[in-house]
């Protein structure tokens, strides 16, 4: 299929989810004008072509919006939360990437947390934009404790822009990456409303935000354990 078709295809799948909504689904939240999923890599294509989104995984994640892998770790929907569940045996991973490269540039994307890994199973949640494997700006939670970091190179090591700060559900529900001028923000909250930064990237380091991917990823840490990670939603507002 053509690039042309494939978002023919796409704009008409997103006027048929928001006719659902007003029928009483509420499985995804289209809203007006936010993160782009044209698939264009044009870097003077700072407008906002595509649709925002909520995705809530009320019956799992939108498969129009994202790839979801698992590597052993069993995927549930229950209760409308994304549940992973890690048993005692290695190389157990989830990742749920974008399907489409979004253009990021002065907009921001959030994941909801439900019940996160436990502190001490090892077991580690990372929200990232990645433009290329291990090449991206990542916030990780792991052993009850949150960072933040960019890397510009698979060569490169981590580069961190904040560190050891102890997660508390309360507090850190939502992690959220916003794209704001010259710099990329790092940020928390407790409600999806008020948001605290705990760290920033600035240029030269953004140059790839207008063709990235969101991605979740879980890897299970844990020979011992069985341990539940759920999430409850991911989602982006409108451009800055």
């Amino acid at each position: 299929m053509s690039r042309s078709l494939a978002l023919e295809e796409f704009f008409k799948l997103s006027q048929v989810v928001a006719v659902s909504l007003l029928a009483g689904c509420n499985s995804i939240i289209w809203p007006d004008g936010d993160l782009d999923f044209s698939g264009t890599h044009d870097a003077a294509a700072s407008t906002c072509l595509g649709a925002p989104f909520v995705d809530d995984f009320e019956a799992g994640p939108s498969p129009a919006l994202w790839d979801l892998f698992s590597s052993n770790a069993t995927v549930d929907y229950d209760g409308g939360t994304l549940g992973l569940t890690f048993v005692p045996t290695p190389a157990l991973n989830v990742s749920l990437r974008s399907k489409h490269a979004l253009d990021m540039r002065g907009r921001r994307v959030w994941l909801r947390i439900d019940t996160p890994p436990r502190a001490d199973t090892g077991t580690k949640l990372q929200f990232a934009l990645e433009s290329s494997a291990s090449v991206g700006f990542y916030m990780e939670l792991i052993s009850g404790s949150l960072a933040g970091y960019h890397r510009a190179s698979q060569a490169d090591a981590p580069s961190y822009d904040f560190n050891n700060v102890p997660f508390d559900l309360s507090k850190h529900a939502y992690l959220q990456i916003r794209h704001d001028g010259s710099e990329l923000h790092f940020e928390t909250s407790g409600d999806g409303t008020h948001f605290i930064e705990q760290g920033t990237v600035s240029s030269p380091q953004l140059a790839s935000l207008d063709a990235i991917d969101v991605q979740v990823f879980v890897w299970g840490g844990s020979s011992s354990q069985t341990e539940v990670v759920r999430l409850d939603a991911v989602g982006g507002t409108a451009c800055n």
